[in-house]
């Protein structure tokens, strides 16, 4: 396989095999998968974004806080990532720290008994800006 790729002004050809995998990475993102460790209720579940781009968390517990460590979101700025929610009860509720910036400036709310995917960027001042897309069935 041939690929001719324009990155800017300038013009790269690659060559690319599969080697019997079938799998291709033409600029796209292809990681593990990392768990958030859920810390309990009122307390801080760290999302620790040397870890990759893509995560899980389980609400296993009531009031669950995501938040990042401030040398994350210094060190991170630039960074995408995406987090599989899954809140398997109707329950457990999900809040999140002051850094994290939602579409209207409100935090959307997990949805009860299914799994919801949260897609953020860092960017600037301490600011995470992020987007849900919810109730994955």
């Amino acid at each position: 396989l041939t690929i001719n790729a324009v990155t800017s002004s300038m013009t790269t050809d690659e060559t690319y095999s599969s080697a019997g995998t079938g799998h291709f990475t033409t600029g796209g993102s292809r990681g593990n998968i990392t768990a958030v460790t859920n810390a309990g209720s009122g307390n801080n579940s760290f999302l620790s974004l040397n870890g990759g781009n893509f995560y899980t968390l389980d609400l296993t517990t009531s009031d669950t806080i995501l938040a990042l460590n401030t040398q994350d979101i210094v060190a991170s700025y630039g960074q995408t990532f995406s987090i599989l929610v899954d809140n398997s009860t109707a329950t457990n509720a999900l809040t999140f720290d002051s850094n994290f910036k939602f579409n209207g400036g409100t935090a959307p709310t997990i949805t009860q008994n299914g799994t919801d995917i949260l897609t953020g960027i860092v960017y600037g001042n301490n600011n995470v800006y992020i987007t849900a897309v919810q109730n994955l069935s």
